[in-house]
């Protein structure tokens, strides 16, 4: 009996700890089911020599929408020859990395945004997501194409950097370029004019701030309106493409769970 009682005290002291070992098993194995299958991850795949354009990735976009198959969002792009970049209003230049993005350029290169927003017109948006993804500028103001206003149409065909009428025309361009949010708070692109996002070293070197949103900047004959200013090191400009092949994507997916060869998958899907 004195032996069947200590047995049964000894039990009894191991109790809370069992149970303490239990609820951490169920907890850890409810926060390792929550990570794999109700955590969005980004996955980037290598598409170079896999010859996948900007017309394939609109394909892709029509098949995932509504991401069933786990693909929530998409961008594709590619690292284009370096080109000098010009800011409008001081003049100054800097050779710049330029990398043309299709798809959402957050999914690029994920960094904290320094002033504007993370945000590039495209021809087609992903999921119909509304102006913010899917409006294309009306206008393209290059070389002496015409501009969606009075404004920016004396910019474009004035001619080049130095122009008195182009430098005249920045800040109504700017004003032009850069609406309200539907907040009140941060301004939102009304999309009349090809956009860019600058690296903050290249805002830096080009206006002396990383709060540039709405200034413009020049490549060759093309006028582009800064969306947004990104923490993200080196000297480059991200702009639209609108055709051509893709180096790189990387697609948005709605869990972690074989993340990986779901985006194998679908890049794999194009040959």
């Amino acid at each position: 009996m004195k032996l069947e009682n200590k047995i049964l005290r000894r039990v009894l002291s191991w109790l809370p700890e069992a149970l303490s070992a239990v609820g951490i098993v169920i907890l850890l194995a409810a926060g390792i089911r929550g990570y794999l299958f109700a955590s969005p991850c980004r996955v980037e795949t290598d598409c170079r020599g896999l010859d996948i354009s900007v017309e394939q990735m609109k394909a892709w976009e029509e098949q995932e929408k509504g991401g069933y198959n786990g693909i929530l969002d998409m961008a594709g792009w590619r690292t284009e020859k370096q080109q000098s970049v010009t800011a409008v209003s001081t003049g100054r230049s800097k050779v710049s990395g330029i990398v043309a993005v299709y798809g959402s350029a957050s999914l690029v290169y994920p960094a904290k945004i320094l002033s504007g927003d993370y945000i590039l017109p495209y021809a087609e948006g992903f999921g119909g997501s509304g102006a913010a993804d899917g409006g294309m500028a009306g206008n393209s103001v290059a070389g002496g194409g015409t501009a969606g206003n009075g404004a920016a149409g004396g910019a474009a065909d004035g001619g080049m950097a130095g122009d008195s009428k182009e430098a005249g025309a920045t800040e109504t361009l700017k004003g032009d370029v850069l609406g309200t949010g539907a907040s009140g708070g941060t301004p939102a692109l009304s999309w009349r004019m090809p956009a860019c996002v600058l690296s903050g070293e290249l805002s830096d070197a080009l206006f002396g701030s990383t709060d540039t949103a709405g200034e413009l900047v020049r490549i060759g004959g093309e006028l582009l309106a800064v969306a947004g200013v990104i923490d993200k090191e080196g000297v480059f400009l991200l702009r639209r493409a609108d055709s051509g092949q893709i180096e790189y994507a990387a697609f948005r997916m709605s869990r972690r769970y074989q993340a990986e060869a779901k985006a194998r998958q679908r890049v794999g899907a194009s040959y």
